[in-house]
């Protein structure tokens, strides 16, 4: 048999983040997935990652290994190889440096609001990509940004891998009725822009008709800082008239993350953030969770407008907030 002589169009994917390592979000979960479509469609996919935090030998190896288990080969910037500096100008001419002499056909890097850099990254870019519209038009109205002509694309992000891993546990594709709600879980990292306080001064609006009903407040995410404190200082002065059952989740990954909002077939996810296009969003509804989200930003973009009565508000009305929240707990509704 003679053997092929095809050979596979090179990528490179250039991250900070990946999915399951050093506390990775949604930039983690998008390069993760696309890293392990590109492989299934033929390519050869290399992963240069230039993580914010230093992972020992041991973390280095497992990831060597999990990734090189995918078809994966995954390769640590090292900045001091090139340049002394911790800032982005010196991760940057570190990357310049080992890309220079590689032939990839494609190199793909994500967003970090780093201004300067970033705007002439987009305006010199062959092609710019984005998960939302939002992004695009809010770059270009308030930020100024220059797109390229012609080569500006929005294309969604994927969750194929989250479902395919997480069966049986993944519900129903169909349209379903949802009823008797009796958990509200707040899908979040702990964070001001996330919309944490926003959902505990809601939480507070409703509170006796949550202790009445027995619903549990599950607050699923990472701890970081709220209003310049700790996040855990933050929810436990918030927390200290509050009668309802409350369950404080911050050590899952994206896949236990997962198991547990789908073990609960009667719970409301909250996201409140006024984001790109949220991996929460997109996770919850892969999941066929009911949930809520902002009417600003890029979530709306993923829900069928069909369901945005029940499914999206202005977050940053409590009121607002609590109303939806309590009409899921009262009435329940289709997904």
């Amino acid at each position: 048999m003679e053997k092929s002589n095809t050979v596979k169009r090179r990528v490179c994917l250039v991250t900070e983040e990946l999915a399951g390592f050093q506390g990775s979000g949604g930039i983690g979960a998008a390069f993760s997935e696309l890293a392990e479509l590109l492989v299934k469609k033929g390519y050869q996919v290399d992963v240069l990652y230039c993580s914010v935090n230093v992972a020992d030998n041991e973390q280095k190896q497992y990831m060597l290994n999990h990734l090189a288990g995918l078809g994966i080969k995954l390769k640590f910037l090292n900045v001091e190889k090139y340049c002394w500096g911790t800032g982005y100008e010196f991760k940057s001419y570190a990357i310049y440096q080992e890309l220079k002499k590689t032939d990839y056909e494609i190199v793909h890097f994500h967003d970090f609001k780093i201004d300067f850099m970033e705007r002439e990254t987009v305006k010199k870019a062959d092609f710019v990509v984005s998960p939302s519209s939002y992004l695009i038009d809010f770059l270009r109205e308030n930020e100024e940004f220059i797109f390229p002509e012609g080569r500006t694309k929005v294309i969604k992000n994927l969750c194929s891998a989250l479902s395919v891993q997480l069966e049986p546990y993944v519900l129903s594709v169909k349209s379903k009725k949802v009823s008797n709600i009796d958990e509200i879980v707040l899908f979040a990292r702990h964070e001001d822009r996330k919309g944490f306080v926003e959902f505990c001064d809601a939480i507070e609006l409703i509170k006796d008709e949550l202790e009445n009903k027995n619903i549990q407040v599950t607050f699923l995410g990472k701890m970081g800082s709220i209003a310049g404190q700790p996040s855990v200082v933050y929810l436990t002065k918030r927390a200290k008239n509050w009668d309802f059952p409350i369950k404080i989740i911050t050590h899952f990954h994206r896949k236990d993350a997962a198991r547990y909002l789908t073990s609960n077939q009667k719970s409301l996810v909250v996201i409140p953030s006024e984001e790109n296009s949220p991996y929460t969003v997109f996770e919850a509804l892969t999941l066929r969770k009911p949930l809520i989200t902002s009417l600003s930003g890029g979530g709306k973009e993923l829900i069928d407008p069909a369901y945005h009565e029940n499914s999206i508000c202005d977050v940053l009305d409590k009121d607002k907030l609590a109303d939806l929240m309590m009409r899921w707990v009262d009435f329940g509704g289709q997904i």
